[in-house]
């Protein structure tokens, strides 16, 4: 209680009274007698009662709770001093503090007074967390300052329990910390609850970090998996506050819970931040203790490691004195500790003092550095360390020392430039590998680009290597190989590379031959020149003289025009050429035969998909005997290109031959005659035609090419006796006996075989008398100028009489005019094709001709004066 009295007293008259029911403050009178003469309007609300009910009662009797209390005594003493007083009074039934000003007039007292509860929590919460704070400093256990915090809380409201949850960040959930007034049944139900968006009040403040205010447990969604277990307890709302650190981490919630449902004012708000903030200071300071306890104990388990260490570890002060110099330091640098201490590192051990003041500026600038360096040995050698440099520095903040680790890597780079060596560098010659020369020819290309000059790509092929491999061995081939590489390095400029491609292939990238391609060319052309005079020169191989010649393909680049691959790729192609022009020679890059090539590609894949669509077919030539009577067809491929219509073989059979395609597509024709020989089988007209069907060398040499035919006459029931295979001259020059054995195999079920194109090849009787041959074809070549040539004239008979006399029967390809078949005709020949009769027909048009009848009117009119 605190009052004072003052010397005047004051007297109010009659009609100052009403005025005073307008002031805020709480205002009332009593007379001498102690009854309520006056009551303001804030007075009812603070007394809790109305003017009406108060009016003419005693004071004494409306507030019993007052007697004997220091209101009473202070009252009763203005009233008798007649002086005026002023005090503050707690009232124990309010649970409130009141300042009250007690005046004395002539009628009785005036007395003022105003609700200062609030003042008198903050003064005692402030006492309060001063109090706490300096535990905090003192060192206090966590659990009794969290406790203190707590009791602050709740001394500040009776209605309300404290609750502080601890998170753990590993398994985001809360753990108990301390509750003093929480049940134990609800302490242990949320011990472990997991943190999220709807997780209560204190497991949603967690996750959001963000305050949570629930003013009715029972309404609110938050609390709908919770909601029973904490009305089975009384708890009605429940304010959660984040415990968020100075950096921003949430260490767990401040919590308080009420007996009803409602929400906090400002008062109460500012008291749970209060709240918060003290136990987020304790938790982490307990947390840096921790740390710091346990980097105490790091840091001196690791000092007691550092002279165990493989890697070089010292201490430099900031004036470049060593303080530190473990075990390892000595043995790596030959310098003892006792010989280093108070030493400078720049002088015992650095290579190159600049770079030593680098390494110290950015550790000074970055705190740390990490690089390579070259150091100096206690006998004066140079080596390569790793190195990692830290910055130490003391309590203030000031630089103090720096603390390096160096890590010996000589093996290690050793290692790196042998690794180097194999990934670039071929292991035979020396020379950089096809990796490295497409890296160097990458730069020459931007190079170039940049200067605007002319480069060019040699590509080196040594002609007939492979014949030095196959009679003196490989040993020589290498040793060959080894020379080469020394010479074209020796003939090319400095800065041009020299690389080895593969094999017995090399190439040569020069760079800034000129700024025009006419003197670029000249300038190439004359270190192609020198190369290939270098390189037939004489080589000893082991006393063993031997001669060898390059074939060179030079391309050209300037200018962002070509890729590195489509470069390689024109010098690859200029060299085949010059391989084509003789060998020994130097060809430069011709567009047309890229574009030739590039074609040949597009064609090739062309084949391959239209072979997947079946855009191939069969067309049909009729072959007429003597007197005018179809006796059967060849089979004649025709190519449905999607874009380009039908093409003839002519356009695409060797591609086919060269890429393997043939295979496929001669089983595919193989299978299609045979079916066609099928249905013509089922008509009268067409039953005893026979079909001949080309085959390729390659397609004959394939182990399972009997099996093949085989396979196609059983699938579709075809007559072997109606097909004819028609091989060529060049066929029979390899492995006659293996030629034998399948055409006797095949003849065995009946299928004939005609030699076609006899004449053009290496026509030799013995394969006649060898082969099972029952048919010679006279090549249209010949046919052609019978008329003109004697030669061919004669050469024709030739063979119509070879193949009469051996029992054969010969058909003439290629016969055009009516000059030509009576020529054929008077030297008895079997049977004849040709554009005289027909040309070759698809499908429905061949079996409308033999419909219609071999001949037209006027074939047949020439036919009748032949005849």
């Amino acid at each position: 209680m605190e009052a004072k009295m003052e010397t005047q007293s004051t007297t109010p008259s009659n009609g100052l009274i009403p005025t005073l029911d307008d002031i805020t403050d709480a205002f009332f009178t009593v007379d001498q007698a102690w009854r309520f003469t006056f009551i303001n309007k804030s007075a009812e609300v603070v007394l809790q009662q109305t003017r009406h009910v108060l009016l003419q009662s005693e004071l004494w009797d409306a507030f019993k709770e007052t007697i004997g209390t220091d209101f009473e005594r202070e009252c009763r003493r203005a009233m008798t001093k007649r002086r005026a007083v002023e005090f503050e009074n707690y009232y124990a039934p309010w649970k409130q503090w009141f300042e009250i000003h007690v005046h004395p007039f002539s009628d009785g007292l005036a007395v003022y007074f105003k609700d200062i509860t609030s003042r008198h929590r903050r003064e005692a919460f402030t006492n309060a967390q001063m109090h706490i704070m300096e535990r905090i400093a003192a060192g206090a256990p966590v659990d009794e300052i969290l406790n203190a915090v707590i009791d602050v809380a709740e001394s500040q409201d009776t209605r309300i329990r404290g609750s502080v949850l601890l998170l753990n960040a590993e398994t985001r959930r809360l753990y108990h910390g301390t509750a003093p007034k929480l049940p134990q049944e609800f302490i242990e139900a949320i011990n472990g609850v997991e943190i999220g968006p709807a997780v209560g009040s204190c497991g949603t403040a967690a996750y959001l970090g963000e305050p949570i205010i629930v003013e009715d447990i029972s309404r609110d969604p938050l609390w709908a998996n919770y909601k029973d277990l904490a009305l089975r307890n009384a708890l009605y709302a429940c304010w959660s506050m984040p415990i968020i650190g100075s950096t921003g981490q949430v260490y767990g919630t401040f919590a308080v819970y009420s007996d009803a449902p409602r929400s906090p004012d400002l008062a109460e708000m500012e008291l749970l931040k209060a709240c918060s903030y003290m136990a987020s200071v304790v938790i982490e300071r307990e947390r840096a203790v921790a740390t710091l306890k346990e980097n105490e104990q790091r840091f001196r388990e690791q000092a007691s490691l550092l002279d165990k260490a493989q890697d070089a570890i010292f201490v430099v002060t900031m004036d470049e004195s060593i303080i530190f110099w473990n075990k390892s330091a000595e043995r790596l640098y030959g310098w003892t500790k006792e010989e280093v201490l108070g030493k400078s590192e720049r002088e015992l051990c650095c290579g190159n003092a600049s770079v030593f003041d680098l390494v110290v500026t950015e550790v000074l600038n970055a705190d740390e550095w990490r690089g390579e360096l070259t150091v100096r040995r206690k006998n004066g050698t140079c080596f390569m360390v790793e190195g990692r440099s830290t910055l130490v520095r003391d309590d203030n903040g000031a630089p103090q020392s720096i603390l390096s680790i160096h890590t010996d890597i000589s093996d290690r780079k050793a290692a790196q430039r042998e690794i180097h060596q194999l990934a670039f560098y071929d292991a035979l010659t020396g020379l950089p590998n096809r990796q490295l020369l497409l890296d160097r020819l990458e730069h020459e290309l931007l190079a170039n680009n940049r200067r605007g000059s002319v480069g060019a790509v040699m590509f080196i092929d040594l002609d007939n290597f492979k014949v030095l491999n196959d009679t003196l061995g490989h040993d020589m081939g290498d040793l060959l190989l080894q020379q080469v590489a020394q010479r074209l390095s020796q003939a090319v400029r400095e800065g041009d590379t020299v690389a080895r491609w593969g094999g017995d292939e090399f190439v040569v990238v020069v760079g800034q031959l000129g700024m025009h391609v006419a003197e670029a060319v000249g300038h190439a052309d004359h270190i192609a020149e020198q190369i290939r005079t270098s390189l037939n020169s004489p080589y000893d191989l082991n006393k063993y003289e031997h001669h060898t010649t390059p074939s060179i393909g030079i391309a050209l680049f300037q200018g962002p025009v070509v890729t590195v691959e489509e470069l390689l790729k024109h010098a690859d192609l200029a060299m085949y050429q010059a391989k084509a022009a003789g060998r020994n020679t130097i060809q430069f890059f011709d567009p047309q035969m890229q574009a030739a090539i590039k074609a040949r590609v597009t064609m090739e894949t062309n084949m391959r998909r239209s072979l997947l669509d079946e855009d191939f077919l069969l067309y049909y030539q009729p072959q007429m005997d003597r007197n005018g009577q179809i006796v059967g067809a060849e089979a004649l491929l025709r190519w449905l290109h999607p874009q380009h219509g039908v093409i003839a073989p002519v356009e695409f059979i060797h591609l086919a031959e060269d890429t393997g395609l043939i295979l496929p597509l001669g089983e595919w024709i193989l299978d299609t005659a045979c079916r066609q020989l099928a249905k013509w089988a089922t008509r009268a007209e067409t039953s005893q035609i026979s079909l001949a069907v080309n085959v390729s060398a390659r397609q004959f040499r394939h182990p399972d090419f009997v099996n093949h035919i085989l396979q196609a006459i059983d699938k579709h029931r075809a007559n072997p006796r109606r097909l004819k295979l028609e091989l060529t001259e060049s066929l029979l020059l390899d492995d006659v006996g293996d030629t034998a054995e399948k055409m006797n195999q095949l003849r065995t079920i009946g299928i004939e075989f005609s030699l076609d194109d006899f004449g053009t090849g290496y026509s030799s009787l013995s394969y006649l008398k060898r082969l099972p041959f029952e048919q010679l074809k006279v090549d249209q070549s010949f046919v052609r100028d019978i008329q003109v040539n004697e030669e061919d004239a004669t050469l024709v008979k030739t063979i119509i009489t070879l193949g009469r006399n051996l029992g054969l029967k010969v058909v003439a390809e290629g016969v055009m005019t009516k000059s030509q078949f009576d020529f054929l005709d008077q030297c008895v020949c079997d049977a004849f094709q040709g554009y005289f009769f027909s040309e070759a027909l698809p499908e429905e048009n061949f079996e409308e001709f033999i419909a219609t009848g071999p001949r037209s009117r006027s074939l047949d009119q020439q036919w009748s004066a032949s005849k």
